[in-house]
């Protein structure tokens, strides 16, 4: 892909999402934006716009090459995990600093289009 068509590919991509991480979220310039592929490259997926989104590096760097519906497992386990491998997460829970609350892992991309330009993270 030239250089001029992969910039244009990245304002697209880019835009999907108001510069938000298609994610979490979270507020990204231009330039911390990482182009991630809802279905992974090495599954078959393409570099077309319907198959990206823009990600923060956090993000982009623990989905890996992982399919949309494994990630969205990966992250609602995150309590769990913490729970059970990190005693200062334990500690502040048991002292109501913080609060798990169980919900189901909505993306960023996946709200109603109301709600994208709304958030405020």
């Amino acid at each position: 892909m030239s250089e001029p068509l992969r910039k244009q590919l990245r304002e697209l991509v880019y835009a999907k999402c108001g510069g938000r991480c298609g994610y979490c979220g979270w507020t990204i310039t231009m330039r911390e934006m990482q182009m991630d592929h809802i279905h992974p490259r090495v599954a078959g997926g393409l570099d077309h716009i319907d198959n990206l989104l823009p990600a923060c590096r956090k993000c982009n760097n623990y989905k890996l090459f992982f399919p949309l519906e494994q990630f969205r497992k990966m992250v609602a386990t995150q309590v769990e995990l913490l729970r059970r491998n990190s005693m200062n997460f334990r500690t502040a829970e048991r002292f109501g600093l913080v609060q798990a609350i169980p919900r189901e892992i909505v993306f960023y991309f996946e709200q109603p289009p109301a709600n994208l330009t709304g958030a405020k993270l």
